[in-house]
């Protein structure tokens, strides 16, 4: 009797962009799965096989993965985060707030970035604050900060501090909000 092993990966680099988390983790599983079915999947001593079906089937960096495994890769997609500042050269905090009047969390979030900056000196960067990429959901108008800092240590101060500094805004009564440190995506 004679067993191979098949893994089907669908809809490969559909909805994902390299500076996305996803697409890591996506490339990842590919890896996985084309490893398993080396192996036989534990089921069979002979290697199986893996369908990969994509929206691009020509891509760079698949066709890296393909050929070259996902050491290359993993040192490629390192590289190209170090130089577009992505994690985990740097480190994100995204501060998000909502409420149901338009300027609130964008006025909010204008104190939470000063007290960001009291809390790490000159080693902060910001984006925002800004209308978020929901804008308005379940009635709430919504707004976000992302908070950018080149070293652990601030970066470990700010996350460690911030929550209560914001708790203790006058603001911070008519608006909800959160801290994602380094999010998935900034949506």
């Amino acid at each position: 009797r004679h067993e191979e092993a098949l893994r089907v990966c669908t809809e490969a680099l559909a909805h994902v962009q390299p500076e996305d988390r996803r697409f890591v983790r996506m490339f990842l599983l590919l890896e996985i799965q084309l490893a398993l079915a080396e192996a036989g999947a534990g089921r069979s001593e002979d290697a199986g096989k893996v369908l990969i079906q994509s929206y691009h089937p020509q891509h760079p960096i698949l066709q890296q993965l393909i050929t070259s495994g996902y050491g290359v890769f993993a040192r490629t997609l390192l590289e190209q985060r170090r130089t577009g500042n992505l994690p985990p050269f740097v480190y994100f905090l995204l501060v998000g707030a909502e409420a149901a009047e338009r300027d609130t969390p964008l006025q909010f979030l204008q104190e939470a970035r000063t007290v960001a900056r009291e809390l790490t000196n000159r080693d902060l960067q910001y984006f925002g604050p800004m209308t978020s990429p929901h804008g308005k959901k379940a009635g709430k108008f919504r707004a976000q900060l992302i908070l950018q800092v080149q070293k652990r240590a601030p970066f470990q101060r700010m996350g460690q501090q911030l929550p209560a500094s914001l708790k203790n805004l006058p603001q911070s009564n008519p608006v909800r909000w959160y801290i994602d440190v380094d999010p998935l995506d900034f949506s």
